[in-house]
């Protein structure tokens, strides 16, 4: 705790089942590049323990990888809310969202569990144990939608909002195609698919190269403005 940033207010932590899985996260990018510290809890035991423990020493515990996070007021984006408004709202219609929101994550689209949701570790732990289906805690938590958080700077963003500003019928559909793309590769990447996840990132970063190559073609086709 004494060594947070004086505009931090919760203590971050980020769970998982391995610690490759926990070091290798995408969750980890925005953190680690803004130097704000996040205690990596990589055993079974950890995901539970948090279910009963959510503050030490005055602080919050929160998990990064869950909604509910609150960033420094240095890193809170504001500027874009206006710009990508209709962005916003047509992804949570066309993905049947309740919430999207914007966030500089280092990546186009992450998916973070909703407030009171599971965090993917404890989904995946839920899953691999026998008879979960019919476990009412479990069937619960996989109730709950997840929220989706975009990142304004990145180029693949940026350009889906060109494409939905165009608003024509060729734009409309490049765009729902790519959206949905961009939604089931975030769920790859943040663990929810339970996959082997080395081969996750791979994957995840090959369609990333694949949709932006892509809409550059589309856009430059239709005369459109390219972001870099």
């Amino acid at each position: 705790v004494e060594s947070m940033k004086d505009d931090q207010k919760q203590i971050y932590v980020l769970t998982s089942l391995t610690e490759s899985e926990g070091k290798n996260s995408p969750f980890l990018t925005m953190y680690t590049k803004n130097e704000l510290q996040v205690f990596l809890l990589d055993t079974p035991f950890d995901e539970v323990l948090l279910q009963s423990m959510d503050t030490y020493s005055g602080k919050k515990i929160q998990r990064i990888n869950v909604d509910g996070v609150e960033l420094p007021e240095s890193l809170k984006e504001t500027e874009s809310e206006e710009e990508f408004k209709d962005l916003k709202e047509k992804l949570k219609t066309l993905l049947d969202l309740d919430s999207c929101v914007l966030k500089k994550t280092g990546k186009p689209f992450m998916i973070t569990a909703s407030k009171y949701g599971a965090s993917a570790a404890m989904k995946n732990l839920m899953h691999s144990q026998v008879k979960s289906e019919n476990d009412p805690y479990a069937m619960l938590m996989g109730m709950a939608k997840n929220v989706l958080n975009v990142d304004p700077s990145d180029p693949i963003v940026r350009d889906l909002n060109s494409l939905l500003t165009k608003g024509d019928e060729e734009s409309m559909k490049i765009f729902e195609r790519n959206a949905k793309l961009l939604y089931s590769t975030a769920e790859a990447e943040g663990s929810l698919l339970g996959l082997d996840y080395n081969k996750v990132l791979t994957h995840c970063s090959d369609v990333y190269d694949l949709v932006r190559r892509f809409l550059k073609i589309e856009l430059e086709r239709q005369g459109g403005k390219v972001e870099e």
